[in-house]
């Protein structure tokens, strides 16, 4: 039915030669499916006989969609035939057709690329360290102090860095107010620079009740292009000031913000918490290694339409977190002076990397038939119904066939990864002069 030749890595060229009857059957499955749509004089709308429509309009007027019909029954038998994995639309070249002719035509089918797969178990794996140090169980011990901070109100003494006050203010530029520069009731924290700056340092030495002039200046990359650059003075009355009071770092600091009853406790459970989380973090850099060592190792001649199409997600998520920072990727590319192909360009290495690392940690996955089992699956479904607050029958409900597949794939995924970790042999690290040595 359909001949095979091998033109490239991934690539073949499939020839098909359908006879004369098989191409006629698909002229009449065109006829059933379109004919009704012709008009001939003298005829009815959808009663026009498959002869009067081809001598109305021309013999060809049915072959588009006769060739669908053909190629819609006979390129998957063929697929099927020569064992072939499309991951692309083919690209179709037509030699011959016409009614009574046999239908000649080739397509040249973009495959899913094998994998000869490396050393994969027995790796060795540099080690990742950690270190924690006093500074940083001290750090938590003061984010512990902020969260209990008490803020207390401010009768007689004068604004300082850092505290809260309740302000009304409005600008002027060259006597005239503008728009937005007048507020009441404005809290404000000064210090946290949400001001434009010299406005929350202008509060500082001011007390409750009292009334300021401050001069300032819009910075030249003020949003504002009315603004931007210009000289204002804004009248600022303070209404209100809040000073915050830290706890002192005892025993009852301990209880008030931990079931501990003492300070060393408390300060012993930061300490093994960010241990904890230090080892977690190095555990998953090694995993990372594991599974990269595991790709280097591997080789694999990938079809360009699959970075293309990693690039397509990585440029979607790219576009997305802009939208997440109110900005979109025009006016990102704009402010980075760059364009869509350079950002595609940029992307082609890492996204290169990517599908290569997809690729073979399915391989792997295949060669040690690691698969998700219905528990798993039904324990990943548990943890996210409950995120979701559902119950587990709910959110399953909810999943369509390929939210499934994508669960048990990142099953799969994850299993191969600590499959490659639990394997691996792992190594201190270089120090920097061995590898300069090296």
């Amino acid at each position: 039915m359909a001949s095979i030749e091998k033109t490239g890595a991934n690539t073949y060229k499939l020839t098909f030669e359908i006879s004369a009857e098989e191409f006629g059957q698909g002229i009449q499955a065109a006829y059933q499916k379109i004919g009704r749509r012709f008009n001939v004089p003298g005829f009815r709308k959808g009663k026009v006989p498959l002869k009067v429509i081809e001598n109305y309009y021309g013999e060809a007027v049915f072959y588009e969609d006769a060739f669908d019909a053909v190629y819609d029954k006979f390129f998957p038998e063929a697929v099927k035939e020569h064992d072939l994995r499309p991951i692309d639309t083919p690209k179709l070249d037509i030699q011959e057709i016409g009614k009574g002719k046999t239908l000649k035509f080739t397509a040249e089918v973009t495959t899913m690329p094998v994998v000869e797969l490396g050393q994969y178990k027995g790796i060795e794996v540099e080690r990742a360290e950690y270190t924690l140090s006093d500074d940083e169980v001290d750090a938590e011990l003061d984010n512990a102090r902020e969260r209990a901070a008490r803020w207390l109100d401010i009768e007689d003494g004068a604004a300082e860095n850092g505290d809260r006050v309740v302000i009304d203010y409005e600008g002027k530029i060259d006597g005239v107010p503008f728009e937005g520069g007048k507020a009441e009731d404005q809290p404000a924290e000064i210090g946290a620079k949400r001001f434009i700056p010299g406005f929350e340092e202008g509060i500082i030495g001011m007390k409750s009740g009292e009334s300021r002039d401050i001069t300032v200046n819009f910075p030249e990359d003020y949003a504002s292009e009315e603004l931007k650059g210009k000289e204002a003075v804004f009248t600022i009355a303070l209404k209100e000031i809040k000073r915050k009071e830290l706890p002192e770092l005892d025993d009852e600091l301990a209880k008030d913000v931990s079931e501990f009853e003492t300070l060393a406790e408390f300060k012993e459970s930061i300490r093994e918490e960010l241990a904890g989380s230090k080892k977690e973090s190095a555990d998953t850099v090694m995993r990372e290694r594991a599974a990269q060592m595991a790709a280097d190792n591997a080789t694999v001649d990938i079809p360009d339409v699959m970075v293309q199409r990693q690039i397509d997600g990585m440029l979607r998520d790219m576009e997305w977190r802009l939208r997440m920072q109110g900005m979109d990727l025009e006016q990102y590319l704009k402010y980075t002076n760059s364009s869509v192909e350079a950002f595609r360009e940029s992307c082609k290495e890492d996204a290169l990397q990517n599908v290569k690392l997809q690729l073979v940690m399915d391989a792997i996955r295949k060669a040690e038939k690691i698969e998700a089992s219905e528990e798993e699956i039904g324990d990943e479904i548990a943890k996210r119904a409950e995120r979701a607050r559902k119950s587990a029958d709910e959110y399953r409900a909810g999943l369509s066939g390929d939210d499934l597949e994508y669960i048990k794939d990142s099953i799969d995924v994850k299993k191969t990864v600590d499959m490659l970790y639990e394997n691996a042999v792992f190594i201190e690290p270089k120090s920097d002069k061995a590898e300069a040595e090296a």
